[in-house]
């Protein structure tokens, strides 16, 4: 029954956020290009070598796998609601959404749902003043 209850909710948060994003998916939420985030030049944040080195580590060298493919989670949820979800979180997070695909197979779906909901009625909070 749980199992059951999860992939329903999945599929009517996937329902939910086709449809919200539906209208305008290029539209940015939160403060994203309201505040300055960067003051320092590109050759500053360039010269800082171990940050470099991190970022070309886990964007070309080992980069971090997804646990969204373990067997439980293809089993337990219907993939095409697992891909939009994932989708969307690549989408609304670009920090974030590497933690929680890290996350152990008991925890991930469940996490990526609840943050996809908090992101989607922050938005509508955003968007009432």
């Amino acid at each position: 029954r749980i199992q059951q209850g999860k992939k329903t909710c999945a599929a009517n948060t996937h329902n939910t956020l086709r449809a919200a994003m539906s209208n305008d998916a290029t539209k940015k939420q939160g403060a994203y290009g309201k505040i300055k985030t960067h003051k320092e030049s590109k050759i500053s944040q360039i010269c800082r070598l171990d940050e470099v080195f991190s970022a070309v580590t886990l964007l070309y060298i080992k980069p971090l796998s997804s646990n969204l493919n373990s067997p439980q989670i293809q089993e337990t949820f219907n993939k095409p609601d697992l891909e939009f979800c994932d989708e969307i979180l690549g989408k609304v997070s670009r920090s974030f959404a590497a933690v929680i695909r890290q996350l152990p197979a008991a925890l991930l779906v469940d996490v990526l749902i609840f943050y996809l909901v908090l992101r989607a009625l922050d938005t509508v909070e955003d968007d009432m003043s």
